[in-house]
C-alpha cells in the first residue's frame, strides 16, 4: 500500500518599534538561532540537516510571523503600558521573541519541513493540538491554498484570539478553532478525516498518548502524525527535559505498533519527528488501553538531565502512568533506571 508521502495599541509601540524593539529582536534572534525574516539569502544557504531537508524561500510566511510577533508585542504593551516606555518596548520585544523561540518558527529547517509537508496535493485537512501564537497554523495555511486547519487549544491568553482573528482574515474560511481541553473536546468534535495530525499541546506523557489515540480515530488510515519536541529515546541529546515525556509517549506507541517512524530531526534543541500508522498495526485492548508491549525508557545523553529526571521522580512517576494505560494483567517491574527492568 503506497502512502503519499501560524498596541497600549497606540503610537507608543508603532513609533518606536524600528529602534529599540528591532535591536532587541536582533539580540534574541541571534541568541535563539533563527534567521531574520529579511535575510532570505542566509535562509536559503543554511546547512541541510538530512536528505529530507530543503531550504525554502517563503517571504509571505516570514511577514506573517512578524505580524504574529506584533500581536504579542501589542498584548504586552496593553498590559504594561503604565511602565517606563523604554522598559515596555524592550519587554514587548522580549515577549514576542521568547514565544517565537518556543515555536515551530524557531528554526528554518522545521519551518521548511512543515511547509513542504503542507504542499502535498493530498493534504486537505490538518488537525492540530496546540495553537499558542499560531506559528505552525500559519505555516500550514500559507503552504497550500486548499488546506484547512482544525486547531484545538485552551485559547486562554489574550493574544491567542487576536492571532486567530489575524489568520482567519488572511485565510478566510480555512481556519477552524475549538476551545477547551483537547482530552475532552477532541472526542466530542466532528471533524473531516485528517490527512496530517500535528500534536504540540500539553507536553506530558499522558496527553501525548491520549491526544494521539483520539486523533487516530479522526484521521485517514494513511495520515501522517507529526510530533513536536521529540528526541531520540536511546540517546536524548536535548538540553532540557521538555521533550522527555512526549518522546516516552511516542516511543510507547511505536513499541505497541500503533505508530512507525518516517523521519526525525534530532540535530538541535528544536527536535521533531514524523510518524504514520504501520501496515500491520497493533490492536488496542479493552477500554482503549495499550497492549502489553515492553515499556520504553529514555536514555539521556547528558548525565545532568538523567540526574534531574531521576531526582524529580519522573522515571517512576511516568512508569506508573505507563502501567495505567495497559490492562491490569500486564506485569512489569518498577525501577528508577532509564534502561533496565527488574
Amino acid at each position: 500500500m503506497s502512502r503519499p508521502t501560524s498596541r497600549l495599541a497606540t503610537a507608543l509601540l508603532c513609533c518606536t518599534r524600528a529602534a529599540a524593539i528591532d535591536s532587541a529582536h536582533s539580540f534574541y534572534r541571534s541568541k535563539f538561532g533563527w534567521y531574520a525574516a529579511d535575510n532570505h539569502s542566509h535562509a536559503l544557504s543554511r546547512p541541510l540537516l538530512a536528505a529530507t531537508d530543503k531550504a525554502l524561500y517563503t517571504p509571505e510566511l516570514d511577514a506573517l510571523f512578524n505580524d504574529l510577533d506584533a500581536i504579542v508585542e501589542q498584548h504586552y504593551v496593553e498590559r504594561h503600558g503604565g511602565g517606563r516606555a523604554e522598559k515596555v518596548r524592550l519587554g514587548a520585544a522580549a515577549a514576542a521573541t521568547t514565544l517565537r523561540a518556543g515555536s515551530t518558527a524557531r528554526y528554518r529547517h522545521q519551518t521548511d519541513f512543515y511547509y513542504r509537508l503542507g504542499t502535498g496535493p493530498w493534504v486537505q485537512h490538518v488537525c492540530e493540538i496546540g495553537f499558542n501564537v499560531g506559528h505552525s497554523t500559519a505555516i500550514w495555511l500559507a503552504s497550500n491554498p486548499l488546506l484547512h486547519v482544525h486547531s484545538f487549544d485552551l485559547f486562554e491568553t489574550g493574544y491567542k484570539p487576536k492571532a486567530v482573528a489575524l489568520l482567519q482574515r488572511r485565510f478566510p474560511g480555512r481556519l477552524h478553532t475549538f476551545q477547551g481541553d483537547s482530552l475532552t473536546v477532541v472526542p466530542q468534535t466532528a471533524l473531516p478525516a485528517c490527512d496530517v495530525v500535528h500534536i504540540d499541546g500539553r507536553h506530558s506523557y499522558w496527553n501525548v498518548v491520549m491526544d494521539f489515540l483520539h486523533m487516530r480515530a479522526k484521521s485517514r488510515r494513511d495520515a501522517f502524525f507529526i510530533f513536536d519536541d521529540q528526541c531520540d529515546p536511546t540517546n536524548c541529546t536535548s538540553t532540557s527535559l521538555v521533550p522527555a515525556q512526549p518522546t516516552l509517549g511516542t516511543c510507547d506507541l511505536v513499541t505497541a505498533r500503533l505508530l512507525e517512524p518516517v523521519v526525525s530531526f534530532y540535530h538541535s534543541n528544536r527536535q521533531f519527528a514524523l510518524f504514520r500508522r504501520p501496515l500491520k498495526e497493533g490492536r488496542l485492548e479493552e477500554e482503549g488501553r495499550l497492549p502489553c508491549a515492553p515499556l520504553c525508557r529514555i536514555t539521556f545523553g547528558s548525565p545532568r538531565l538523567r540526574e534531574r529526571w531521576l531526582g524529580l521522580g519522573e522515571g517512576l512517576r511516568q512508569e506508573r502512568l505507563q502501567h495505567k494505560l495497559r490492562p491490569q494483567g500486564c506485569q512489569f517491574g518498577l525501577t528508577e533506571g532509564t534502561g533496565k527492568r527488574e
